[in-house]
């Protein structure tokens, strides 16, 4: 900690020197009391590989990572501002209610990515680790049937050629120990088939994927850690918030919340849309509101919204397709 506490202060003073404003902070963002997450190291062949046009995981995941801060900063700085703003009308009131609803929802949002990001991580890490622990222990019975017969080579060029029993059994040993090595090697080939490796230096490249895709699963945990334990305080916020106005009519606040929920929703929807990009995933918008509806029990606020099962949205989905189609063919 000394010697990187000594670094941190040497390029801050380099920067000073320069006239930069900018200042490096040897502790780690938990140290630092941020929630935000620090990106991974990306590695030079990470960069390479996106400079000739595919994408690397790491780099996707720093990508991922600094759209959750930035949505993070954005959310934290909206619910300080919440109770500011509120003044004891129906209009402020109901927009307070339906921002810190859809903050809720991109929250939701967020654990259910992170969530289906971890179980795609866990799937693959659970299909490869079994794979490599056989070629390892492949490769370590290889090397004792090396060594094996390494000796039993030594024991026969110190035979005279008058041990004929000793020198017959040696050798009936070297043909068993040659036909193991064989096997154990069309194994050890296969499974380098499997990973699309030729030999033990390109089998390095699924260890380094596996130590990466391990570091992801873990910031994919960490993430749905954070995201719930901010949906919980939300929902703390919205709960005291219910208390605060509990005098107010019900009913003019809850048509004030429906007339403008449509809009609140798709600043979330636009906001996502633009942070996640092509991975962005309607599924899981739709699955994040369901969730906020009934955690937030306002059944009798939205009479229109009733969550939909995933069944139904494929219906849903059908249908639309055939409505366009039909459309089409009319025109």
């Amino acid at each position: 900690m000394k010697w990187r506490a000594a670094w941190a202060d040497e390029v801050n003073l380099f920067l000073e020197q320069k006239g930069l404003d900018e200042r490096i902070d040897h502790l780690s963002f938990a140290e630092q009391g941020k929630d935000e997450q620090p990106t991974v190291h990306e590695g030079v062949a990470a960069r390479a590989l996106e400079d000739k046009g595919f994408v690397s995981d790491r780099c996707e995941l720093n990508r991922q990572i600094r759209r959750d801060n930035a949505l993070l900063r954005e959310l934290k700085d909206e619910m300080k501002k919440l109770f500011m703003a509120v003044q004891n009308t129906i209009p402020a009131l109901a927009k307070a209610f339906e921002k810190l609803r859809a903050r809720m929802i991109v929250m939701s949002y967020q654990i259910i990515h992170s969530r289906r990001f971890a179980k795609r991580a866990q799937s693959d890490l659970s299909e490869i680790r079994p794979l490599l622990r056989k070629y390892d222990r492949i490769v370590s019975e290889m090397k004792e049937r090396i060594t094996d017969r390494q000796t039993l080579l030594t024991q026969r060029e110190a035979l005279t050629s008058f041990q004929f029993s000793a020198r017959k059994r040696i050798d009936q040993d070297l043909t068993k120990l040659t036909e193991e090595l064989e096997e154990l090697q069309y194994y050890k080939n296969d499974i380098q088939m499997q990973f699309g490796k030729h030999n033990a230096k390109e089998m390095k490249e699924v260890r380094t994927w596996i130590n990466n895709r391990e570091t992801e699963l873990k910031k994919a945990k960490d993430s749905h850690a954070k995201y719930s334990a901010l949906l919980d305080s939300a929902l703390s916020d919205y709960r005291k918030l219910e208390r605060q106005v509990k005098d107010a009519d019900p009913q003019m606040l809850a048509d004030a919340r429906l007339a403008i929920r449509a809009e609140e929703e798709q600043k979330v929807i636009s906001a996502l849309q633009q942070g996640y990009g092509h991975a962005y995933d309607p599924d899981a918008m739709q699955a994040a509101k369901d969730n906020i509806f009934n955690l937030l029990e306002d059944k009798e606020i939205d009479v229109q919204h009733q969550p939909t099962s995933p069944s139904q949205r494929q219906r849903k989905k059908h249908e639309q397709r055939q409505k366009e189609k039909s459309e089409g063919h009319s025109r």
